[in-house]
């Protein structure tokens, strides 16, 4: 209601987590962290490789990620192959970035988590791959928030690309699942990017002001992305 006081539950309720900037290495999931003072720090991202445009994208560090969720009843019964959905939880992200000059804005993005849409292995129960979703989400959350390093939004996404699907594998999670997290992260991100630049989210990708390139898709360097 207006002018309540937001409760904030842990991961069955509406709060799964917060994750801020770090100066240092993040402690343990569901240690304290200390968040890091981003005003006026130099640039210490390594250059983008051959092929990028650094300067439409404004290079800035993503201080916070608050992740939320909540229950969801379908209107309707969803059917996909074999699977019938009647609920399931919506996930949503809230991540803050700041600038260099201390400005910045924050952005939010949401998602259902809906069992079986992205493991269809039927040893795995619908409640075990909705954690493996958010687990997916926490690692993500944690991992973009383990550096305070000012970079464009999709060098955040790129650095830590290869290290959430390996640690999702270790994990049990599958490739899709693990890539749940950092998407949901991205577009919280891209949000909070676009807001801060004061352009619609065509207007923006238009620019590049997200840098994208094909560091992570090697196969289509060359092509106009």
């Amino acid at each position: 209601p207006r002018g309540g006081r937001r409760r904030e539950a842990t991961l069955r309720g509406a709060f799964i987590e917060r994750r801020r900037a770090a100066p240092r290495r993040s402690p343990p999931c569901g240690g304290r962290r200390r968040e890091a003072t981003l005003r006026g720090e130099p640039m210490t991202a390594a250059g983008p490789p051959q092929g990028a445009r650094p300067a439409s994208a404004p290079p800035f560090a993503i201080a916070e990620v608050e992740c939320f969720e909540r229950p969801v009843t379908l209107r309707l019964p969803f059917r996909f192959g074999s699977a019938t959905v009647r609920e399931a939880p919506q996930a949503f992200v809230r991540a803050r970035i700041v600038a260099p000059d201390g400005k910045g804005a924050t952005g939010m993005a949401a998602e259902l988590m809906i069992p079986k849409w992205f493991d269809k292995d039927p040893a795995r129960d619908n409640a075990r791959n909705v954690d493996d979703l958010r687990g997916a989400l926490r690692a993500a959350a944690e991992a973009y928030t383990s550096e305070r390093a000012r970079a464009g939004a999709f060098e955040h996404a790129s650095r830590h690309y290869r290290a959430l699907l390996e640690a999702g594998t270790r994990a049990g999670r599958n490739a899709l699942t693990s890539s749940y997290g950092p998407a949901l992260v991205d577009r919280a991100v891209l949000d909070a990017l676009c807001r801060w630049q004061g352009m619609a989210f065509a207007a923006a990708v238009r620019a590049n002001r997200v840098g994208l390139d094909a560091r992570v898709t090697p196969d289509l360097a060359g092509f106009a992305l």
